[in-house]
């Protein structure tokens, strides 16, 4: 792999004296199971195939599909994990802006494993895009990330905005669906990946829509329903064109300031629901707990329910100092997590 990223810097370093290099960072949102992966795959199809013929050139559009990037979920490190996903696309971009500039050295040793897996198959693409940018003479190219992953709170939309900000890159949302919820749950069946059913009912029933009318980091916006003919696939590529002719995003610091307070409430309902969840698991495991205790009619019986008590506190306080956006994604794995800690900490009595 490392062979393929010093063979992307040397390419790259002979793109900077041939054209102007843009960012394009497109979100493909939506719930499991409804083709996000899939309609990557398309685009990059679509992209390669149409390389020299459009208006504009792509050099590369990397597919960052979060579920290969993230395969062990922590369920407590969630946000964390995601984050990561986001500082190894900032390790690629200063990656590629260093390599495009004259007489620079660049050594891989600094790219996290992240940065490293995204640009696995860098080498063959740009080899391509540069034979073509050479052929017509054109002076501008774009590198593109699919964001792939569910994204199903709206905050986590606005996170990928930022950093788009903070790249001086180009940003637009794509909305994936189904026709109907049968239809994801017998995809779902289908993928190495499965989630719950109830986690994808759940998510079809609150997931928070793109918003192009109220949130104005939501204004480059289109959707896609799957299964997708050749000329929806079209539309969705003539979308992304449409994203290199927009000027790079900017936050004011107005709608900065008011977005993420809208975004520290959201996010503070639902921790507050989790953890109301989360005590009404632990206080009926604490109850079954008693039960037994008194049953057996030991001396120690005081005690152990003293111990079973402080075990949910202990566990409910450990909660409310930890990220818990992904339980309430995933409240039917909540229960399993409280018990397995439950069990965990009362065995140290």
């Amino acid at each position: 792999m490392i062979a393929k990223v010093e063979t992307a810097s040397a390419v790259f370093r002979v793109l900077g004296q041939l054209a102007k290099m843009d960012i394009v960072l497109v979100l493909l949102c939506g719930p499991p199971a409804v083709g996000k992966s899939t309609l990557a795959k398309d685009i990059l199809t679509k992209l390669s195939g149409q390389c020299g013929k459009t208006s504009v050139l792509p050099v590369h559009a990397y597919h960052i599909e979060y579920d290969r990037l993230i395969p062990v979920i922590q369920p407590l490190q969630w946000k964390s994990q995601r984050d990561s996903v986001a500082r190894a696309i900032v390790d690629v971009c200063q990656f590629l802006k260093v390599s495009s500039s004259d007489n620079s050295s660049v050594s891989t040793c600094a790219l996290s494993p992240l940065a490293l897996k995204i640009m696995e198959e860098t080498d063959t693409a740009v080899t391509h895009a540069v034979t073509h940018l050479s052929d017509t003479g054109r002076e501008r190219l774009s590198v593109v990330f699919l964001l792939d992953d569910n994204f199903y709170y709206r905050s986590m939309r606005y996170d990928i905005y930022k950093l788009a900000a903070d790249l001086q890159a180009r940003f637009g949302e794509v909305f994936v669906s189904t026709a109907s919820t049968e239809t994801a749950l017998a995809r779902n069946v289908m993928r190495s990946t499965s989630v719950t059913e109830s986690t994808i009912t759940r998510m079809l029933r609150e997931f928070e829509m793109p918003n192009s009318a109220d949130k104005f980091f939501e204004k480059n916006f289109t959707s896609i329903i799957s299964p997708w003919s050749v000329e929806d696939l079209t539309d969705i590529v003539q979308f992304i064109e449409g994203l290199w002719r927009d000027p790079p995003v900017r936050i004011n610091r107005h709608e900065r300031d008011c977005i993420e307070r809208e975004t520290t409430l959201a996010r503070e309902v639902t921790k507050k629901s989790v953890l109301h969840q989360a005590d009404c698991i632990l206080r009926k495991r604490v109850s079954e707990k008693c039960n037994v205790i008194n049953g057996a009619k030991g001396e120690n019986n005081a005690k152990l329910i003293a111990f079973a008590n402080s075990c949910r506190k202990s566990i409910l306080k450990s909660l409310e100092k930890s990220e818990l956006d992904y339980f309430a994604l995933h409240m039917c794995e909540l229960e399993d997590f409280l018990v397995q800690s439950f069990n965990k900490a009362h065995e140290q009595f």
